[in-house]
């Protein structure tokens, strides 16, 4: 087997669990058009792309942690480039990219615990920093 064919085979059970796992919440909150499209988008990731959409993941996390740790403010130079990569990072598996939507996920990142626990895990206070440099970035760029 190849390594484009295990890439595959990857992204496919990677798909698989995040359906098992998250698709009906999405499907009944978004429909089904906008998870086949995020699938899709996903299946058509090249493993160079998956790689940069891991480190962009990466990356967010830790300027998170560094932000709030440092007691940066999310107004701040830093929270635009944080703001910024995470935009980039949706775009990945997004079919359209909106402020909108863009500010209604950060919304859910701290009203969600999932998500408040999955950016909290190691600094408290990164999901809540994400939100509000979300909420006043994409104001004022």
């Amino acid at each position: 087997m190849s390594d484009k064919e295990r890439f595959e085979i990857f992204k496919e059970n990677m798909l698989q669990k995040n359906e098992d796992k998250y698709g009906q919440e999405v499907r009944t909150k978004y429909g089904d058009t906008s998870m086949e499209q995020a699938n899709e988008k996903i299946r058509d990731m090249t493993a160079a792309d998956y790689q940069r959409f891991q480190k962009l993941g990466d990356e967010i996390l830790l300027c998170l942690k560094e932000a709030v740790t440092q007691g940066i403010s999310p107004k701040s130079e830093e929270g635009k480039r944080i703001v910024l990569l995470h935009k980039e990072w949706l775009g990945m598996t997004w079919k359209t990219y909106s402020k909108q939507a863009h500010e209604g996920l950060a919304q859910i990142y701290v009203l969600d615990q999932r998500f408040m626990t999955y950016y909290d895990r190691e600094v408290p206070g990164c999901a809540k920093f994400l939100r509000n440099a979300v909420g006043f970035w994409l104001d004022n760029m």
